[in-house]
């Protein structure tokens, strides 16, 4: 079902992400939900306008030939794609669905990633902190800190009971514990570098791939900032973290059913009301998604959060958050309601050097946030 707040809004997007790294444009009018995707273009008016989103897609460097499908790369490393998932900062669990009736099915052997003489963590932390000097990464803690502790203070009931100077010593540290695990812990997961894109050989798996993709665009259009987000029904869920961005949740659309131009999550470069649209993320609780859940293809990945600590429906730590410095703020861990996810970035400008699915974004770093404005 539709949310009525969701209307059609073009964003003039029209990425090509077939398999042989082609221009094929896609058909931007026509809203493709998940559970049609797979029957070809049967179901599909050919009678609609082509565009070009006039967009280069040569791919950039990297350590692989295969074309790949990071636009306009912004800091980071090769234009390819990384493992790191998840709404807060933790270790997570991924799996990469093939959606596809002629391409490579369902994977769950991941890339080895970079040479093994490259120093990946060094690479990533680069990238993820912007390349900024140390005495600006200190002015970004300090800032994403005192951001989450403004949070954790609003939200718990229990901190509200205790006496200010012991409130105050439990935020603290709770707070510089979680910030400063946020990109520590990702690299402990599932950020193992740069993958290449897996090409999608079935002509009508890469049409099909076209329409989903358009679909997902026109949410551009209609979410430019997270107050535009607020007033349709989002609300945020996580702290702006580096690689990943603020998610604003709409609650009302988790209903377990993939629609790519209705995304559960959006993604802001920080977390004023002004900040702006870096992309989209869809989201299911309880069981792990099927094969046909998602975008057409292998490429795409679904991770899976076991165990954040929320106050209510805002992330304030990592799946690994101990379970006693959790409650110490009033939170608990979401073990009961196991979170999957998976990332899309194809906002123009903040499209992924990583890969289209990937789970982290060099473009989405302390340097671009809205953390570091003036």
């Amino acid at each position: 079902e539709d949310d009525p707040d969701h209307h059609d809004g073009d964003d003039g997007h029209g990425d090509d992400h077939d398999g042989d790294g082609g221009h094929d444009d896609h058909d931007d009018d026509h809203d493709d939900h998940g559970n049609t995707r797979r029957r070809g273009l049967q179901n599909h008016d050919d009678d609609h306008d082509d565009h070009d989103d006039g967009h280069d897609h040569t791919p950039g460097p990297g350590p692989s030939p295969t074309t790949t499908h990071g636009h306009h790369p912004g800091p980071g490393p090769s234009p390819t794609t990384t493992h790191g998932h998840h709404p807060g900062p933790g270790p997570t669990t991924t799996t990469t669905h093939g959606h596809g009736h002629g391409t490579t099915t369902t994977t769950h052997g991941h890339d080895p990633g970079p040479d093994p003489g490259e120093d990946w963590a060094a690479i990533r932390l680069a990238a993820l902190t912007g390349h900024l000097p140390p005495d600006k990464i200190a002015e970004f803690r300090a800032k994403a800190i005192d951001h989450l502790a403004g949070e954790v203070r609003a939200r718990s009931q229990l901190l509200a009971g205790l006496p200010p100077a012991e409130r105050e010593q439990r935020i603290d540290t709770f707070v510089t514990w979680s910030v400063d695990h946020a990109l520590e812990a990702e690299n402990g997961g599932h950020a193992h570098g740069p993958e290449p894109w897996i090409p999608i050989t079935d002509p009508d798996d890469q049409r099909a791939l076209q329409l989903q993709l358009a679909a997902a665009g026109r949410v551009i259009g209609q979410f430019p900032t997270a107050a535009d987000a607020v007033r349709a029904g989002y609300v945020q869920v996580t702290p702006y973290v580096p690689g990943i961005a603020a998610h604003y949740m709409n609650f009302q659309l988790a209903d377990r059913r993939f629609d790519p131009s209705q995304p559960e999550m959006l993604l802001f470069n920080g977390n004023d009301p002004t900040s702006e649209l870096v992309g989209v993320s869809y989201a299911m609780f309880g069981e792990e998604p099927s094969e046909s859940d998602g975008f057409v293809g292998p490429n795409d990945t679904w991770h899976e959060h076991p165990s954040l600590c929320t106050i209510g429906v805002f992330v304030v730590g990592p799946d690994h958050t101990p379970d006693d410095l959790c409650a110490s703020v009033g939170g608990s861990k979401l073990r009961d309601y196991p979170l999957w996810m998976s990332h899309l970035w194809q906002v123009p400008g903040w499209e992924s050097a990583w890969g289209l699915f990937s789970g982290e974004n060099p473009a989405i770093n302390m340097a671009t946030s809205d953390l570091m404005k003036p």
